[in-house]
């Protein structure tokens, strides 16, 4: 059964994936009145107890990504957006959209690297020349700053887990 809150989600995950690839940010004026529409729904309708699972689940959300991104490796967008997946949903749900967003982020950033370096064998060379003569090629430099919209493996981990109910497989 479809819940306003998952209803609320997929808007989410819609708004923010065309914002991220569009101009590469999550916007808080998306991000933050979700955030406290998710925790009042959740005071509302469950209390004190909702509301505290509402506030883990951000917390949890928030962990996930917190040391990559004082490592400057996300952007502060993806770890408010992964935060506000936890407010919705709650501390399970977040985790495991973590587990599958960084599974399909790895497959996502492994493409790119596919398809930047025109195949496998461009890309054998490319790691012997890295290991033989301790230098890397201009191209993988430049591929090795460059970031990904990371909006796309956070709502597809979200969207997984609330289309096939991946968070309740384990």
């Amino acid at each position: 059964m479809i819940e306003i809150i998952d209803i609320i989600l997929i808007g989410i995950i819609v708004v923010c994936i065309i914002t991220d690839l569009k101009n590469r940010k999550i916007y808080n004026k998306v991000i933050y009145p979700t955030f406290i529409f998710a925790i009042t729904y959740h005071f509302i309708t469950g209390g004190w107890n909702e509301l505290m699972h509402s506030l883990i689940g951000t917390l949890v959300g928030l962990a996930l990504l917190f040391i990559p991104y004082y490592f400057n490796k996300f952007g502060a967008g993806d770890i408010k957006l992964l935060a506000l997946v936890g407010a919705l949903k709650g501390p399970g749900f977040v985790f495991h959209t973590g587990i599958y967003m960084g599974v399909i982020g790895a497959i996502i950033a492994l493409c790119y690297v596919v398809l930047s370096f025109g195949g496998p064998f461009k890309i054998l060379s490319a790691i012997l020349t890295t290991t033989m003569y301790r230098k890397r090629p201009q191209k993988l430099k430049d591929l090795m700053k460059s970031k990904m919209p990371y909006a796309i493996p956070i709502c597809g981990g979200a969207l997984f887990c609330l289309l096939f109910e991946g968070y309740r497989l384990w």
